[in-house]
């Protein structure tokens, strides 16, 4: 059986809030995150070592390949030329 994690604080207490022609949204009894992306596991071990990992290297293994400098991002001007 498939289990729901919440994308935020990884919490099985994840629902079905709305669901339709337009698409699915879950809600988390935790920490009332709502929204269409949720993490779907068979196996709860699996997710408890994985959170095991993170806490020792402060993040999971894959947010480490995706970190980016923000120092180096274009800013946004505004229309009178100034940087918001």
């Amino acid at each position: 059986m498939k289990t729901l994690i919440c994308p935020v604080c990884k919490s099985d207490k994840v629902n079905l809030y709305l669901g339709g022609y337009a698409g699915i949204l879950y809600r988390c009894a935790s920490c009332g995150y709502v929204g269409p992306v949720v993490i779907e596991v068979d196996d709860l071990d699996a997710l408890r070592e994985l959170e095991e990992l993170s806490k020792k290297t402060g993040t999971y293994p894959a947010e480490k390949e995706h970190v980016e400098d923000d120092s180096k991002a274009p800013t946004k001007k505004s229309r009178r030329g100034g940087v918001k």
